[in-house]
């Protein structure tokens, strides 16, 4: 053997003789409990703070050089709790010895055993860790390395580092913060780590128990999943993620959230990019929040996420919903969405393409894009809401369906429109609607949501109001027929005057064809204006029984009692069907063109207070016309027959009074019109006249007379007309178509019967009835 040979030989049996030597005599000779003191001492000479090693300390080198410890403790700092910082059960670290000699570090599973960190925060924003990380004097800093030189050095140092695994066992930490009062605490806390290897799955576990008390809050956690990184730790990988979780306290209104996660997540920090794989989100909330209810939901989509960009992806994102119990009305809610969605962070910009939202109601489709989503959001779209029944959907939410005369209204409902908003307003554009047989078009806008100022333009084809109105109820009467403005007025005073005051309205409707309380119409528009506790509209009619209408009417509900003002004017509308269609079972009692112009004025908030205080002006004619139930022509011949002292021989075709004009104007003051130039003329006669008509009590009190026109020595026939607006009378007034000597030659023959001045008290007491 050469000398070379031999000398190599002898050094490395020297060299194994002094490791086995070290194995053997280092941990019979060497106790770590010896330093115990040096080392306390150390501690305190760094920190100030105090280290207490109350556990035995054991050394063992070989194959693993490791220490072991017993329970040690670290104290508080100053101005704290005098509990202890930081507290460890046990603990064991130890480091293969023999890959030492090739730069190689290799460490055993690091046990760590009853973990304790209180970490707080004064009322001064001062931590009881501030000292231990901030140095007490500046230190001589060193050229910093270049990153070309730390980057070179990273990955072998990286790269020639193994660690077998992380326990962290039965441990909690403490979180008390003194300025915000809150207090967190994380108690049975267990965290299982497998060995760390580059580019291999490394098993990760962890569970816990966290305790808030602003707000109350319990939640029980665990985590598993394969954990990958790369020698240049640019890459990691979380394969088959899996997060359970459980809620309750205060936070949810005491009630309790169960949820999961589950996803495989790659964070590339090279390229900045983070990539959720199939994530899905499991969750369901019972009680609390949702009294005596559930509600079920799942979240499923390919997530990614570019750091750099600040932009995220969701695609093919799903959620699926189901909520059961009191808290929906009918006690069932199914709702699946699905959508892409894009958000920019940088440019502030959302974006959810091919929205479908299907529930067991309606179903939504559309896409809605947001800017400025951080500073002052702001949204616009396009959504169509398929057709659905509305009387099921009002069933389904438990809402009172309203009776109707037709059973087979509300049946469909479609809706489709260009959405707009902000935080603070919302406006439906380009509104295309469906109801039933009715097709409306137009905007829709609500501004300032707090107070609200509505802006509305709606046009509809055609309307038939009477299909949605309450059925009539048997043996009901019908209500007196009202002009639009009337019946405007009516309604709108019916309002809360606090209502009426904070109406900010701006409006135009539009109605092709309207049919309303039995009457037909066409060319309906109406325009509103409400601000500041006034309303004023503009109503007009282009086709109502061959005639027109136009109205105004404005409604001041500044004080305490609304004052309304009407302004309106009826043009050529046929009277006989107008009121044959107002009502069918009754026979119209005039015909003709009517013209009619009223100017009135009123107040109170109900109908019989609108009524007793109606004042104003009313011009009316109707041309080329006819009273039914009322014969001119025979009351006249009546009355010539009566002077003569004869019978009525003659009968008549009909009871009607033909008129070329009926026309008369009158004053209304307290609901009492008085009519004081009543005039009906036809080719025959001429009735001239004066009255009242009542409109509270709806009693007629007029007295006309009636001539031929033929004959110059024709007799006046007196006529009183009495009874109500549904049901007049007429009687001829004889005793007012007597003349003078005719009243002398008959009060002589009742005093020549009954005695003197009997004739007189008699023909007194005659005209008092009449």
């Amino acid at each position: 053997m050469s000398k070379l040979a031999k000398g190599i030989l002898i050094f490395f049996s020297t060299v194994v003789v002094l490791i086995i030597a070290a194995v053997v005599i280092i941990p019979l000779v060497v106790d770590l409990n010896d330093y115990k003191p040096e080392i306390e001492a150390a501690v305190k000479a760094k920190t100030g703070r105090t280290l207490s090693i109350e556990g035995e300390l054991d050394l063992s080198v070989f194959p693993w050089i490791g220490v072991s410890t017993g329970k040690l403790s670290l104290s508080n700092a100053a101005g704290f709790k005098q509990q202890a910082f930081a507290v460890i059960g046990e603990s064991d670290i130890k480091v293969k010895l023999m890959p030492l000699f090739s730069k190689q570090v290799e460490v055993s599973t690091v046990v760590l055993k009853g973990l304790e960190l209180n970490l707080a925060k004064d009322a001064q924003g001062v931590s009881n860790w501030d000292d231990l990380v901030k140095p007490k004097e500046p230190a001589n800093q060193s050229p910093a390395p270049s990153k070309d030189r730390d980057e070179s050095n990273a990955s072998p140092a990286l790269a020639a580092l193994a660690i077998g695994g992380l326990d962290i066992e039965d441990s909690q930490v403490s979180w008390d913060d003194q300025q915000s009062g809150q207090h967190v605490q994380i108690k049975d806390f267990n965290l299982k780590l497998g060995a760390v290897a580059f580019n291999q799955s490394i098993p990760v576990e962890m569970s816990l128990l966290l305790n808030n008390t602003k707000p109350g809050l319990t939640e029980k956690l665990s985590l598993s999943t394969q954990l990958v990184i790369d020698e240049s730790m640019q890459k990691i990988q979380l394969i088959q993620l899996i997060v359970n979780s459980t809620t309750n306290g205060e936070v949810v209104s005491g009630g309790t959230v169960d949820a999961k996660i589950q996803s495989d997540i790659t964070i590339d920090l090279e390229q900045q990019k983070i990539q959720l794989t199939q994530f899905k989100l499991d969750s369901t909330l019972n009680g609390g929040l949702v009294p005596e209810s559930e509600v079920a939901a799942h979240l499923q989509s390919d997530i990614a996420y570019d750091l750099s960009k600040q932009i995220a992806q969701l695609s093919q994102l799903k959620i699926d919903s189901v909520v059961k119990g009191k808290v929906v009305p009918g006690g069932l809610f199914d709702a699946h969405l699905v959508t892409g969605l894009t958000v920019d962070l940088l440019q502030e910009t959302a974006t959810l393409k091919g929205l479908q939202l299907n529930t067991n109601m309606i179903n939504v489709a559309g896409d809605i894009a947001a800017t400025q989503i951080k500073s002052a959001p702001q949204y616009s779209g396009v959504l169509n809401i398929a057709q659905f029944n509305p009387k099921t959907l009002m069933q389904q939410l438990k809402i009172t369906v309203p009776e109707t005369t037709d059973k087979q209204v509300l049946q469909k409902l479609a809706l489709q429109f260009n959405l707009q908003g902000t935080t603070d307003a919302v406006a439906l554009e380009n509104l295309v609607m469906t109801l039933d047989d009715t097709s409306i078009k137009g905007f829709a806008r609500v501004k300032q949501f707090k107070n609200p100022a509505i802006a509305f333009n709606l046009a509809l084809d055609a309307l038939d109001v009477d299909r949605y109105s309450a059925p009539k109820k048997e043996g009901a009467a019908s209500a007196p027929a009202a002009t639009p403005a009337a019946a405007v007025a009516a309604a709108t005073t019916l309002m809360p005057m606090a209502t009426m005051r904070e109406l900010n309205i701006s409006g135009d409707l539009s109605i092709a064809k309207l049919k309303v309380a039995k009457l037909s119409m066409a060319g309906v528009n109406l325009n509103v204006q409400a601000k500041q506790g006034i309303l004023t509209t503009k109503q007009s009619i282009k086709q109502l029984y061959s005639g027109s209408y136009n109205g105004q009417i404005r409604v001041n509900a500044k004080g305490k009692t609304p004052v309304i003002t009407l302004n309106e004017k009826i043009a050529g509308v046929q009277l006989e069907p107008l009121l044959t269609d107002m009502q069918p079972n009754t026979p119209a009692k005039i015909k003709g063109a009517a013209d009619i112009t009223a100017k009135l004025e009123m107040q109170g908030n109900t109908i019989p207070d609108i009524k007793s205080t109606l004042g104003g002006n009313i011009d009316f004619s109707v041309a080329k016309g006819a009273i039914t139930g009322f014969n001119v022509q025979k009351m006249i011949d009546m009355g010539k027959l009566f002077s003569q002292g004869k019978d009525m021989q003659e009968s008549y075709a009909n009871e009607q009074t033909l008129f070329s004009v009926l026309q008369g104007t009158a004053t209304v003051n307290k609901g009492i019109i008085n009519n004081p130039d009543f005039l009906l003329e036809s080719s025959t006669v001429e009735v001239k006249g004066a009255g009242t008509a009542n409109l509270v009590n709806e009693a007629l009190n007029y007295k006309v007379q009636a001539k031929a026109k033929q004959a110059s020595n024709a007799r006046p026939v007196a006529i009183k007309v009495g009874g109500t607006f549904s049901k007049p009378s007429y009687i001829v007034d004889a005793l007012s178509m007597i003349t003078e000597k005719e009243e002398e030659k008959i009060n002589k023959a009742i005093d020549k019967h009954l005695g003197e001045g009997a004739g007189k008290a008699v023909n007194k007491l005659l005209k008092g009835f009449f």
